[in-house]
């Protein structure tokens, strides 16, 4: 093969022109054979491998540290925050976010140039370099993997909570399966009540009245959850009574009812149809600044009372909206809560015999005034025509 070589490398001295296999030939043998420089290709090559092996080594161990910083410190229980942990996330953040923002040439020149501008091991500059650029995203993804696991899928042998089992859910029915719910100790987990039937809604759990409460599972303790239920359904009866005269139940008076909850409001045409003089408000504002809805128009009946029933809340408020024919109003905004169990809230309202003068929102005051106005002014006309007949 050298003889060969020898023999084409006269050739192009000569100016002959060589074909296409001979000038692959000496080409080949120039860059691999010549001076034994495949030995400096296999020793890039156990280089590369070298640096790879250093790097991928690196890049798990500080990528499985950050990513364990990153989950404990998200899983904390609010109001419990280690401030240590607060720290070395922030580390944790700051490092990801510069090593995944930054170009990798550029983190390789600082490495060589300026933090280690002395030392002339390369090899392990580079291997250094590539591994802290490839430790942020390996973090990442453990981050998102670890993450992404349902808190249910962990695994445990608690001796409590074993009979539990996981529910399927189809058209609107849950059904208990055979797999057992799983549990690992020191998890976070968080609690959700389904929703139920019947004449009761969610109250609170451990006192908690929030959608959802959170707890950490520990296999040594007791992990105690106590869920209250509250009675939907539940009424209000109002008694109206004349003033100093409680015997005298009222008639036909009538009572807007507000309820918290915006879905209760009455539509704008139900209010214009209601047989009332003035129209209740929709809505109103309490001292609190709490809005209020208007929900239903109720007036009372031959025994003085009326019913609100098939009630949710746990307060509503209610108001007179027109008094009886010769009693005034009793505009007073007042509220009925729920009992105690459910069951029926009862309240009064008195009235006091009299009449009310009118108020704008019905015939109003306008006719009146300006009745009064046209009479003056008549008066005031004859007046002057008078005294002008007399001079």
């Amino acid at each position: 093969m050298a003889a060969q070589y020898e023999l084409l490398k006269e050739l192009l001295n000569s100016g002959t022109t060589l074909s296409f296999g001979q000038n692959f030939f000496f080409k080949f043998y120039q860059a691999f054979i010549l001076k034994d420089r495949w030995l400096q290709y296999i020793n890039g090559v156990g280089t590369t491998l070298l640096v790879t092996a250093i790097a991928l080594a690196l890049g798990i161990v500080l990528g499985s540290v950050v990513a364990l910083v990153r989950v404990a410190h998200d899983q904390q229980r609010p109001g419990r925050r280690n401030p240590v942990l607060g720290f070395f996330n922030a580390v944790c953040q700051v490092y990801t976010t510069i090593i995944r923002g930054t170009p990798m040439m550029v983190q390789l020149l600082i490495m060589s140039m300026v933090i280690f501008a002395n030392s002339r091991n390369f090899t392990m500059v580079g291997a250094l370099a590539l591994g802290i650029n490839s430790g942020a995203y390996v973090s990442e993804i453990i981050r998102g993997g670890l993450m992404a696991v349902d808190p249910g899928q962990m695994e445990s042998d608690a001796p409590w909570l074993k009979d539990l089992k996981q529910y399927s859910y189809a058209n609107g029915t849950w059904t208990a399966t055979d797999t057992a719910w799983t549990w690992k100790n020191g998890s976070t987990y968080h609690v959700i009540e389904l929703p139920i039937t019947g004449d009761y809604r969610y109250g609170s759990i451990n006192r908690s009245t929030a959608r959802s409460y959170s707890f950490t599972y520990n296999y040594a303790n007791k992990n105690t959850l106590q869920c209250v239920n509250i009675g939907t359904s539940w009424a209000a009866k109002l008694t109206k009574i004349e003033e100093n005269k409680p015997e005298i139940k009222l008639q036909d008076a009538y009572f807007a009812l507000y309820s918290p909850v915006e879905a209760d409001q009455m539509t704008k045409d139900a209010c214009s149809a209601l047989l009332v003089t003035k129209k209740p408000d929709l809505t109103y504002e309490d001292e609190n600044g709490t809005k209020w809805y208007l929900k239903s128009v109720v007036k009372t009946d031959a025994n003085g009372t009326l019913t609100w029933a098939g009630l949710s809340e746990s307060e509503y408020r209610y108001v007179e909206v027109q008094a009886p024919n010769g009693y005034n109003l009793d505009s007073t905004v007042r509220k009925v809560t729920r009992p105690t169990g459910g069951g029926t809230a009862s309240v009064s309202v008195t009235n006091r015999p009299g009449y009310n003068l009118p108020e704008t929102g019905g015939i109003g005051t306008w006719p009146f005034m300006t009745a009064g106005l046209l009479l003056t002014g008549t008066a005031l006309a004859l007046l002057l025509k008078k005294r002008k007949t007399n001079n």
